[in-house]
């Protein structure tokens, strides 16, 4: 009976060591596999036991929203040692493994000795229906079924998307190869090298356990399931957790989505992800200012993937600091600030540092302080330049919004403005409120974009994955919309 999981797990490192053999690496051992399964455990278990322990001390919340913010803390010490690892020349195997370990093992045992903070659970919350919950399990199995297939065939098969070979992977693995965080403007197009890198920061850890991008695949994974569970957490205040779960799951089916994302090293949904994960801890915690500052680490970890979420996370920087003056709670704005600018900063000042400017696609000019030009944005006009042709609905958006959303896109467009317009008369909850604003901000800031008119609109359907930050934030907050009581 022994020999029989035995001869499954060799069965399994021989499809792993041919797959990497094929693409020219040496075929991976079964000792090399047990070690990088071994360094995956190793670091996983000190990191989460570390979350967990900082939640118990920062938050006396319970069920999802816990995990939800033990999975901020664990993102925000992967991304900190690995940014100054990486700032220091040292981003390579064994000094990313002993600072991980070491810093996790440190602020496990500082936050056990620590005394509670005091943020009360909000106690028990309304339950969805059962239809409503079965309907979920459904959405999430279907969806999951379409992504799990496409993981499958790239972990046999090797990551195939554009963008991947281009310079999300590139970039990767330079950031391996070079032992820093490097900008890497003669790679993919000169203006990608200079854009913040997380994502690809993420990666280039998963490359580590195994000397290869064996994990790589699954990662999108990964922050998938981390959007739904920052949806439930949005809906759950109001008996609404499964329907928000379903909203989300309609936007990882997006064809748009799933033809670029599942197995691949795109990083639009990541990105998406985390700025949801923001506005949840902001919904759930309204306006104390540790789940304050745990929005935004959450929207530090969004700036530094991708600058989608710019133009959203300036409109919630703006409210909160609004709010927090009309209340006069300064406390809320360094809550804020200081995160946010901490651990989302590091791109802009290595660009900065190495390039003499945080922004070098602009020419910028601060009183004495010049900021030169270093990279130009080519072929990078936005949907609002193309407003004033009047053919350009018939022959690019239309077809273009079809083909990436499905026959519904209609509704999908409108979610953000109707969500986030009638949040703001139907709600007294502030936290609701400035998601609604949010959500707007993400679609106008989507319309502002460059590059999602590039070449002429042809590749409008293929760019059309950028709105995922409006998208997600529309389409969940849209069921509080329409149903904002049990009752209703």
């Amino acid at each position: 009976m022994a020999s029989v999981p035995w001869s499954v797990v060799s069965s399994a490192v021989r499809v792993l060591a041919s797959t990497a053999a094929g693409g020219g690496l040496e075929p991976l051992s079964f000792g090399r596999f047990l070690i990088g399964c071994l360094i995956l455990l190793i670091v996983g278990g000190t990191v989460g036991w570390a979350s967990v322990q900082v939640r118990r001390v920062i938050v006396a919340w319970r069920g999802a929203p816990a995990r939800l913010v033990e999975c901020v803390i664990a993102f925000a010490l992967i991304t900190a040692v690995s940014l100054v690892l990486g700032g220091l020349r040292a981003f390579s195997g064994w000094p990313l493994f002993v600072g991980m370990v070491v810093v996790s093992t440190i602020v496990g045992r500082v936050a056990r000795r620590r005394n509670p903070l005091v943020v009360p659970d909000p106690g028990l919350m309304p339950w969805s229906r059962f239809s409503e919950r079965i309907t979920a399990v459904v959405a999430v199995a279907i969806v999951g079924a379409q992504w799990l297939s496409h993981t499958a065939w790239a972990l046999g098969h090797g990551m195939t998307e554009g963008d991947t070979l281009w310079y999300h992977g590139v970039f990767a693995a330079r950031f391996v190869q070079t032992g820093r965080l490097d900008i890497f403007p003669h790679l993919g197009a000169a203006a990608q090298g200079y854009f913040p890198a997380n994502s690809q920061m993420f990666h280039a850890l998963a490359f580590l356990p195994f000397d290869r991008d064996l994990l790589s695949p699954i990662l999108n994974l990964v922050f998938a399931g981390l959007a739904l569970l920052a949806a439930y957490c949005i809906g759950r205040r109001r008996g609404l957790g499964a329907i928000c779960v379903v909203a989300g799951a309609v936007i990882l089916g997006l064809p748009a989505i799933v033809g670029t994302h599942p197995g691949q090293a795109t990083n639009d949904l990541a990105c998406a992800a985390f700025l949801l994960v923001a506005i949840a801890l902001l919904v759930e915690g309204e306006l104390e200012p540790v789940p304050i500052g745990l929005a935004a680490i959450a929207g530090a970890l969004a700036l530094g993937t991708k600058l989608t979420v710019a133009f959203p996370l300036a409109v919630l920087t703006i409210a909160l600091v609004g709010v927090a003056l009309h209340r006069r709670r300064g406390r809320l704005i360094v809550a804020w600030i200081v995160p946010l600018v901490g651990l989302g900063g590091f791109w802009f000042v290595r660009n900065w540092l190495l390039a003499d400017n945080p922004l070098p696609w602009y020419d910028l000019q601060l009183g004495p302080l010049h900021l030169p030009v270093r990279s130009s944005l080519t072929d990078n006009a936005s949907i609002l330049d193309s407003v004033s042709d009047p053919n350009v609905w018939s022959r690019v958006w239309r077809p273009g919004l079809r083909l990436a959303f499905g026959a519904a896109w209609p509704v999908l467009v409108a979610a953000p403005a109707v969500a986030g317009l009638l949040m703001f008369g139907r709600t007294r909850r502030i936290g609701e409120r400035i998601a609604g604003a949010v959500a707007v901000g993400a679609g106008i800031g989507y319309v502002m974009m460059p590059f999602t008119m590039q070449l002429g609109g042809a590749a409008f359907a293929a760019t059309a994955r950028y709105a995922s930050p409006a998208l997600l934030a529309g389409m969940v907050l849209l069921p509080a919309v329409v149903r904002l009581d049990l009752g209703g």
